[in-house]
C-alpha cells in the first residue's frame, strides 16, 4: 500500500499514461525516464515497474527485465497482463517450459486474455498439445475475430495434419487482415509447395523476403537444386521422409522425365530435363512431394564435395563414374 494522496495520484497517473503512450511510438527513453520518476516518489508502482521491464526487454537486458516484471507481479500477483510479458521475456531466453506456465498464469488470471491465448496456441503447435491448439484459437476468435494470427497458427495446425486446403484457407484468412505478414506469407508457400504447386510457392517464398529480408523461415524455404550439365541429377537419390520414400535416377541426354503425377510437375517446375523418378513408399501426393523436395534438398554437387573434402573437382567426378 503507498500512503500518496489523492492529488498526488492523480499525478503520477498521468505520468504512467505519459510513459505507456511514449513506450507505444517507440520513445523507449522517455517512456523510461518518465517511469523512473515515478517510482522515485512511489517504490511500489507496480505499473511503472511492468513498463519499465518492458523497456529493458525491448533493449535487450532480458535479466533485468525478469527482475523487475517479477517485482510487479509481487505487488500485483492477480494481474494477467503481468504474466504475459513475463511469458514474452521468457521467450527470449528460450526458456520454453517457463513461457508456457507463464502464458497458462495470464489465463488462470483472466481466460478470455487474447495475447496469451494467441501465444500459447502458437507455442503448442510446436511443442505438442493440438486439440488444446484448436481450443485456444476457437477461444481467441471469440474475443476478437479480426486477430491475424489466431488464423495463422490454425493455418499452422491443418498444415501439421497434412489438411492442406484446411491450411490455406486459414492462411490466406490471415492474409486478408494482415496482408503483409512475412511469416502467413512463408507458410501459405509451404502450403502450396506440398500442393505440388512450386511455381506459386516459389512466388510466396520471394514475396515474403521482399517484406522482412531478414525473415530465416523464407530463406530457409529457398534453396538451390545443383543440376549435372543444367538438366539431370549429379547424382542417384534415395529418400525417406515419413510414409513417403522416392528414387530418383541421373538419366542421359534425351531420356525425358520418366516420373509420374506430381514428380513430374515439379521437376518440370525445377528445370530437370532427364531423370527416372519414382515413388516406393505412401501413395499421398503430399508425402511423396516432401520426400521429393527434402530429397532434391539434400543433393550434393561435386563442387560442394570438392570443398568439404579437399579434393579437386576432377576427382570426385571421376570416383562417381567409376
Amino acid at each position: 500500500m503507498n500512503n500518496l494522496l489523492p492529488n498526488q495520484q492523480l499525478y503520477l497517473d498521468s505520468q504512467f499514461s505519459n510513459a505507456a503512450s511514449h513506450f507505444q511510438v517507440g520513445d523507449l527513453s522517455a517512456a523510461e525516464s518518465e517511469c523512473r520518476n515515478i517510482l522515485q516518489k512511489d517504490k511500489s508502482n507496480s505499473p511503472a515497474l511492468a513498463l519499465l521491464g518492458m523497456v529493458a526487454y525491448k533493449t535487450g537486458h532480458n535479466h533485468q527485465a525478469l527482475s523487475l516484471i517479477k517485482s510487479a507481479i509481487k505487488l500485483e500477483p492477480h494481474v494477467a497482463k503481468y504474466y504475459f510479458e513475463l511469458g514474452l521475456i521468457f521467450h527470449s531466453l528460450k526458456k520454453t517450459d517457463e513461457e508456457i506456465s507463464s502464458y497458462r498464469k495470464a489465463l488462470d488470471i483472466k481466460e478470455d486474455y487474447l495475447p496469451a491465448l494467441v501465444n500459447l496456441a502458437n507455442l503448442l503447435i510446436t511443442y505438442g498439445g493440438a486439440d488444446e491448439v484448436e481450443n485456444l484459437c476457437k477461444q481467441a476468435i471469440n474475443v476478437d475475430s479480426h486477430q491475424p494470427q489466431i488464423y495463422n497458427n490454425l493455418g499452422q495446425l491443418y498444415l501439421q495434419r497434412g489438411d492442406l486446403y484446411g491450411s490455406m484457407t486459414y492462411f490466406k484468412k490471415a492474409l486478408k487482415f494482415e496482408p503483409k505478414c512475412a511469416e502467413t506469407t512463408n507458410n501459405l508457400g509451404v502450403a502450396f509447395q506440398l500442393m505440388g504447386d512450386i511455381d506459386k510457392a516459389i512466388q510466396l517464398f520471394s514475396k515474403a523476403l521482399e517484406l522482412d529480408s531478414n525473415s530465416e523461415l523464407a530463406k530457409r524455404n529457398m534453396f538451390k537444386i545443383p543440376l549435372k550439365d543444367g538438366r539431370t541429377l549429379h547424382h542417384d537419390i534415395y529418400y525417406k521422409s515419413g510414409s513417403g520414400k522416392i528414387l530418383m535416377r541421373a538419366a542421359p541426354t534425351g531420356t525425358g522425365i520418366i516420373a509420374g503425377g506430381a514428380m513430374r510437375a515439379v521437376c518440370e517446375v525445377i528445370g530437370i530435363q532427364d531423370v527416372v523418378a519414382k515413388s516406393l513408399g505412401s501413395a499421398n501426393p503430399h508425402n511423396v512431394l516432401k520426400a521429393l523436395l527434402d530429397g532434391l534438398k539434400n543433393q550434393s554437387s561435386p563442387k560442394f564435395l570438392s570443398a568439404l573434402r579437399g579434393k579437386n573437382i576432377s576427382e570426385i567426378i571421376k570416383k562417381r563414374e567409376n
